[in-house]
């Protein structure tokens, strides 16, 4: 089956593909691209206007879904999350927040300054969570309290394994917690096709913003299906065809699968 396009979209994609060969200018995305009034990416000088540019440092995410929100406070709107490993760059921080842009899917908002921790040296995960999702624990013991749940795709560092508790072998996070070590693996998980991706979330429940298992939305399930077949999208929350054009990322080998398109905005 073929991806099907309305009219209009299949017209918005060409405009898409004409403006980009004639060199015509893009408005940048904030939700992609880190910009305010007062403050900007030093990767963005002479493409945006703002008083002072900032590099970004380098930092990850140290708790398993980070809300990210539109402003720097608790009941701001929430963007989307990030998840636990997720490398960010952090711009400022501040009042008990950092704003910040993910370097999985562009997004850029704000967080709490705690889920985040700076990167002194290169980090390299040494396990993903493989399953749809794995609880960790304050003991390498299931019956001990769980402290938080990783996403499927999670890169962690296993600081130690071999922690055997009533047969069941635990690794030790370089954050502290602990979780089954069968609940990872040494690779990223797949799948074989867009489709059998996506029905891996059957079930979950409808969340605005969400990635993972515990809630999904919209672009939250068209981003995890892609990028189960080795290809990244960045679907923002109201995605048109053209947008979804211009994130897409095609996978290296030339996976595919099928899939539906619609140019109307997400839920």
């Amino acid at each position: 089956m073929r991806p099907r396009f309305s009219e209009d979209g299949m017209a918005q994609i060409g405009q898409f593909f004409r403006d980009a060969a004639a060199g015509a200018p893009m408005t940048l995305d904030p939700r992609l691209h880190a910009f305010r009034d007062d403050l900007a990416d030093a990767r963005l000088r002479g493409r945006v206007e703002a008083p002072r540019f900032v590099e970004g440092v380098p930092a990850r995410v140290v708790v398993g879904r980070a809300p990210v929100r539109k402003s720097p406070a608790p009941d701001a709107e929430l963007l989307t999350f990030y998840h636990y490993g997720e490398p960010v760059l952090v711009f400022e921080t501040g009042e008990g927040f950092a704003w910040c842009q993910s370097f999985i899917d562009d997004y850029v908002g704000y967080v709490a300054l705690a889920a985040t921790a700076p990167i002194e040296a290169a980090l390299e995960p040494t396990h993903y969570v493989k399953n749809l999702g794995a609880y960790t624990y304050g003991e390498p013991d299931l019956r001990s309290t769980i402290r938080d749940f990783l996403p499927r795709h999670s890169p962690v560092v296993a600081a130690e394994t071999d922690l055997i508790t009533r047969g069941t072998e635990y690794a030790r996070l370089d954050t502290g917690r602990f979780l089954p070590l069968g609940c990872l693996g040494a690779e990223p998980p797949g799948a074989p096709d867009v489709v059998t991706a996506a029905t891996l979330h059957l079930g979950c429940p409808y969340l605005w913003g969400g990635k993972s298992f515990l809630g999904i939305d919209c672009s939250g399930l068209v981003q995890n299906a892609f990028r189960d077949i080795v290809c990244w999208c960045c679907a923002t929350r109201t995605c048109s065809a053209t947008r979804l054009a211009r994130r897409f990322r095609p996978a290296p080998k030339g996976i595919c699968g099928r899939a539906t398109c619609s140019t109307s905005p997400a839920m």
